[in-house]
């Protein structure tokens, strides 16, 4: 009985924290390319800025959050 009480009280909580997160595309600042997908805060009101491995660029550039 406290183990069902417990794995439901658990799935609300993960339900609480996707429902608080935004799906962001990173997009690669010299050939405009979209190469990752992540999540971040709805409450984040800056960017997101990121150096992150480009495969069209082959090296590390900087990939911001697209509009």
């Amino acid at each position: 009985m406290i183990y069902n009480n417990y794995k439901c009280f658990i799935k609300s909580i993960f339900l609480i924290f996707a429902i608080m997160r935004k799906k962001i595309i990173l997009i690669c600042e010299h050939c405009l390319n979209r190469n990752y997908t992540t999540t971040r805060s709805k409450l984040e009101t800056t960017r997101l800025v990121l150096n992150k491995y480009c495969s069209s660029c082959n090296q590390k550039t900087v990939h911001k959050e697209s509009h």
